[in-house]
């Protein structure tokens, strides 16, 4: 490099008309402003042609909260942050600590009381830790049922070493069990029991129902028999 052109270099990464005045950062929920600008390292007069923007969105990714993340320059003073989180769809216990939990059961970060989300508790027999990766199926199939119920509406999920998910329905103090190997065929089972124990006026009285092979079992509560 000539000595002008290092001069120019020089003079272009040092002057004030490139410094950053506005931040712009979208798509975060859980993440701060503050913590994305802690984290990325860039700041208000932060001159834009000397920022690595690789480096940039190689600190933003190292965070559990971010899945995507994609840092653009707007000279000659924006600087554009467009983040894609992490979506947590459970509680999971970790070493003793609640943690936020994506759909696959993968632990984001501890649960805690700045943007608290209250989601269902998920979980896991020692013998079934396998079996966390059939969770998104499962999301997909509650919901796609004709139970009219999503996997969120339930305060916990229970994977059993007996390859079976329970649902603990708190409002309607109801266990709704199913197993995964045939998911679909047991779920349309329920379903069919749920709308006709509805329709008789006697689903509030119901403790567990379960699908087991061709056969859907039900067990009242004890005030209701």
């Amino acid at each position: 490099m000539s000595f002008s052109c290092l001069y120019a270099y020089r003079l272009l990464t040092s002057t004030g008309y490139f410094a950053a005045k506005q931040i712009e950062i979208q798509g975060i929920h859980m993440l701060s402003d503050d913590t994305v600008i802690s984290i990325s390292e860039i700041g208000p007069g932060t001159n834009l042609l000397s920022a690595n923007i690789e480096k940039v969105e190689q600190r933003l990714l190292e965070n559990n909260w971010v899945k995507n993340v994609s840092v653009k320059r707007l000279l000659p003073d924006r600087i554009h942050i467009r983040i894609e989180e992490r979506v947590p769809r459970f509680w999971v216990q970790k070493g003793g600590v609640l943690c936020y939990a994506d759909s696959e059961g993968r632990i984001i970060a501890p649960v805690g009381s700045e943007k608290f989300v209250s989601l269902p508790l998920l979980q896991i027999d020692s013998e079934a830790a396998e079996l966390v990766g059939y969770m998104p199926q499962v999301i997909r199939a509650v919901g796609a049922s004709a139970l009219r119920l999503q996997v969120d509406d339930a305060s916990r999920i229970h994977l059993t070493a007996g390859r079976s998910v329970e649902l603990y329905m708190e409002d309607k103090n109801l266990r709704l069990v199913f197993g995964l190997d045939d998911m679909d065929a047991d779920l349309r089972r329920l379903s069919l029991v749920f709308a006709d124990l509805g329709r008789r006026g006697e689903l509030e009285g119901m403790r567990d129902m379960r699908a087991e092979g061709p056969n859907v079992w039900v067990r009242r509560h004890a005030a209701a028999r």
